[in-house]
């Protein structure tokens, strides 16, 4: 938009109140009193908005209404300022637009122990680096110290910003290990990484044992991929460090999008409650039927991803190779880079920023392009 606004000479001083114009903004909230909800929508119709609302609102044939609020951050914040002059109900509901509306204005960050992503422009290529046998994709399986280091100084060459660790397959036919024979696999080649890679290593692990043992000795970052059920020794762990974190959500939803967006509010509440800075913290919607996900899930989230932007933390996507991809297409896991590209590309478009692939080279390209593209 400035660059159409200098491409007409328009006044400098102008963009900023023009640019707020041009941008329209629209948030869900869930179960609102439907008295309240008749208030949001008269007051943000004077503000120059609208408020979609149950159809039976009108006539109290609903108790609780779904809304969807409709304007420009001009017409949202007049919008909070008249809601803070209602009663406490509505207050609440003022608050809550405001901090959505910061998180979706707000550069990410993430602090992952010594390392600091600034997000604002940039995506992160998280390159996997599969220690288990039984990974369902069998190209990525590297089940020798050497190979495993050679591949993860290679991924580094290409381009990776992050190297991320498995001892464990998670897969439905993958074997489940314990935190000794999880670690039996980890540490050699830990051990041989940690400074040899200037790029942060990401351990992708459940079991607070295995990453308690991974912080000390070096690892920077934990992918949690059981997050949505976690106890408090993870938590206490993490509260207790400062390494970066990834709550990956592994439950199958009703109402994907709004379920989801329930189970993000309720990890990062829980990470508020244990004192951790939330720019430690990047979600995982858990794509996949490994994590719940049904197939036509998975598109349904990917079209809907801005939707969690309201966290105001960074969005990573793992939908390398997947089944879902296969399906779609009738390939293996082997032929479904292509798919993956096209899949990663909409993610991008829709919020992502941190991408985990298992084609570091493929994806740094992809990754660039998509930079270039959105004038970052």
């Amino acid at each position: 938009m400035h660059k159409e606004f200098e491409n007409i000479s328009v006044s400098k001083e102008a963009w900023a109140i023009l640019a707020a114009k041009a941008r329209m903004i629209t948030l869900k909230l869930s179960n609102i009193a439907v008295e309240d909800a008749g208030v949001m929508k008269q007051e943000m119709i004077s503000c120059g908005g609208d408020v979609a609302v149950h159809g039976l609102a009108w006539n109290f044939g609903v108790k609780q209404s779904d809304v969807i609020i409709m304007g420009t951050p001009t017409e949202f914040q007049l919008f909070c300022e008249k809601l803070r002059l209602q009663h406490k109900s509505l207050k609440a509901i003022a608050e809550e637009v405001d901090g959505a509306l910061y998180n979706l204005s707000k550069g990410l960050v993430w602090h992952c122990s010594e390392h600091r992503f600034n997000l604002k422009g940039k995506v992160l290529i998280m390159g996997v680096l599969n220690l288990s046998e039984d990974s369902f994709f069998k190209g990525s399986r590297r089940l020798t110290t050497a190979d495993a280091v050679e591949t993860a100084l290679t991924m580094q060459k290409l381009g990776a910003d992050v190297l991320d660790i498995g001892g464990e397959a998670t897969n439905k036919d993958a074997k489940e290990l314990s935190a000794e024979e999880e670690l039996k696999r980890i540490c050699p080649v830990l051990e041989k990484l940690v400074g040899k890679l200037k790029i942060p290593i990401s351990i992708d692990t459940y079991k607070a044992e295995v990453a308690k043992k991974a912080l000390e000795m070096g690892a920077s970052i934990i992918n949690n991929v059981f997050a949505s059920r976690l106890d408090d020794e993870m938590w206490n762990l993490w509260a207790n460090s400062d390494c970066g974190i990834v709550l990956m959500d592994n439950k199958q939803h009703d109402g994907v999008i709004d379920s989801l967006n329930r189970s993000f509010d309720n990890m990062l509440a829980r990470a508020k409650d244990f004192g951790i800075d939330k720019e430690r913290i990047s979600i995982d919607p858990g794509l996949g039927l490994s994590f719940g996900k049904r197939p036509d899930d998975n598109f349904e989230i990917i079209k809907n991803l801005r939707s969690f932007g309201v966290h105001g933390v960074p969005i990573l996507i793992g939908a390398s190779r997947k089944s879902f991809i296969c399906s779609n297409l009738n390939v293996t896991p082997d032929e479904a880079l292509q798919g993956t590209l096209v899949f990663n590309t909409l993610a991008l478009g829709n919020g992502a920023k941190i991408l985990r692939v298992h084609d570091v080279g493929p994806a740094k390209q992809l990754a660039k392009i998509y930079e270039k593209y959105a004038g970052w």
